[in-house]
């Protein structure tokens, strides 16, 4: 017995309509939940400038109006690439280790009070951190969310207070504590 198989090889339209459908609705789906999707380009921060750099104060009376080693400083920065969904945040440290450098005796950096006085961020948000005693460890001064687009600039303002309270013995020697900024964006 011999059979023989015949195949009409014209499809009709909806027929191959359904077929490709189903292909490329496969393809999606196999892509969207297979395949991880490309990664945000990350920010670029830029122009970044943070003054000071070393605070620098030689004892006085802590009664006076001007105790040197109060100073005001400012971090500013540009970031290209930014979205509104990431977050930034600026960070300061010690890096004179838990001490004044070139002091007769030992003052303890903690004795310094870190306050940010406004944070700024151009088409983003930008808030300030609650004060904090100055450590060698990195702490949060200002963050926010990052402004979308290029050129942003961000800036911050802070002031450094040296609060003696007449708790340290008073020295001739100008005493230094270094200082290093971190700026960072998702």
């Amino acid at each position: 017995m011999v059979m023989k198989l015949t195949t009409n090889h014209s499809m009709d339209i909806q027929s191959q309509y359904q077929i490709w459908h189903w292909a490329f609705t496969f393809l999606f789906l196999w892509r969207s939940f297979v395949m991880p999707a490309a990664a945000a380009a990350p920010t670029k921060i830029h122009n970044q400038a943070a003054l000071p750099a070393t605070i620098v104060f030689s004892g006085a009376d802590p009664d006076s109006s001007s105790v040197p080693g109060n100073v005001t400083g400012t971090i500013s920065f540009r970031t290209t690439g930014g979205e509104i969904n990431r977050n930034w945040r600026v960070q300061v440290q010690s890096l004179s280790g838990n001490t004044f450098a070139n002091c007769p005796r030992s003052i303890p950096v903690s004795s310094i009070r870190v306050t940010c006085a406004s944070a700024t961020a151009d088409g983003g948000t930008a808030a300030c951190a609650a004060p904090f005693n100055l450590s060698s460890t990195l702490q949060t001064l200002a963050s926010g969310m990052e402004g979308s687009g290029n050129a942003k600039p961000y800036t911050i303002n802070v002031n450094f207070v040296f609060e003696d309270s007449w708790q340290f013995i008073a020295t001739n020697t100008a005493c230094s504590v270094s200082l290093s900024y971190q700026i960072l964006a998702d």
